[in-house]
């Protein structure tokens, strides 16, 4: 018997758009425009003859009919999925794909890529590097290491490596043309190096109870490698973790200046879980953790 199933793609669109409830980051998932996934909805729409959403100040909710429909239609994919993950698995594997985020694959996996392949048989690896998380565990990535925990990944198996505490540090040709420092107040003439964002600083200097310092000021490098640069080129002072810094502060390229700790970020190791089920993905998993995973 012939099958009247709506349309597949116009599917994929709604279950997207319900689940975020926004059209800009169902978009994003999806890899297509606005335009091109409110077509797809209205083209459902017109299909049922209903109104699966209602739009009102920004936000896209589902009506009691899309509220109805929806359970079948996650349903319906995940079991794709799922099917299509345990095909994909009786190929052999011939690379592995790691989605990293950049600084940890600079400072703890570049110069190890080879000692994991030879744990794995000599598997070829995939590393790709990237601040921002994708609005789901794409299907072709087998392991990611983040400091992002996924919000909202479903059938996903993840462990914490490690938590990194941070401490303010600089280098000892800037130290030594600076004023002595003997509290945390001394800092006020020094410039401040962040990466992504203000908050390590702003964060460090309230737990010590500095208030005439803002720790909003400084320069902010993107990415993680570029500050600790900056400070061992005198450019300021960094927060700086015994992990990511560990080379520059074993040669004494970084001098700590205070013991007083910060946290700055929780890695996190992630893959679907159908993935984990597979000897060479667990394997993977398992050698990270062991190199790298902090005792709490």
């Amino acid at each position: 018997m012939r099958r009247k199933l709506p349309p597949l793609n116009a599917i994929k669109a709604f279950e997207a758009v319900a689940r975020h409830e926004h059209l800009g980051r169902a978009a994003e998932e999806l890899c297509v425009s606005h335009s091109a996934l409110s077509q797809q909805i209205s083209h459902l729409e017109s299909w049922f003859g209903l109104d699966l959403f209602t739009r009102t100040a920004g936000r896209i909710l589902l009506t009691a009919q899309g509220r109805q429909l929806l359970p079948a239609c996650t349903h319906a994919l995940d079991h794709i999925l799922e099917a299509s993950m345990a095909l994909l698995q009786q190929a052999p594997a011939d690379r592995l794909v790691i989605h990293c985020e950049p600084t940890f694959a600079a400072r703890c996996l570049r110069g190890q890529i080879q000692r994991l392949r030879e744990a794995l048989n000599r598997v070829d690896i995939e590393l790709i590097t990237n601040h921002q998380l994708p609005a789901r565990l794409p299907q072709t990535t087998d392991l990611v290491i983040h400091y992002r925990r996924p919000p909202a990944w479903r059938k996903i198996h993840i462990s914490h490596l490690m938590e990194l505490d941070g401490f303010p540090a600089c280098s000892p040709a800037l130290l030594a043309r600076m004023p002595a420092i003997q509290s945390p107040e001394d800092l006020y003439p020094f410039h401040l190096l962040h990466s992504e964002d203000r908050t390590t600083w702003v964060n460090w200097l309230q737990s010590n109870n500095v208030t005439g310092i803002s720790g909003e000021r400084g320069t902010v490098y993107e990415d993680f490698c570029l500050t600790i640069e900056a400070a061992v080129v005198g450019e300021g002072v960094i927060i700086a973790d015994p992990v990511f810094c560990k080379a520059e502060l074993a040669q004494g390229l970084l001098v700590p200046l205070f013991k007083e700790t910060i946290p700055c970020a929780s890695y996190y190791v992630v893959c679907h879980q159908s993935g984990y089920q597979r000897p060479l993905i667990r394997q993977l998993h398992d050698w990270i953790m062991k190199e790298y995973a902090i005792p709490q």
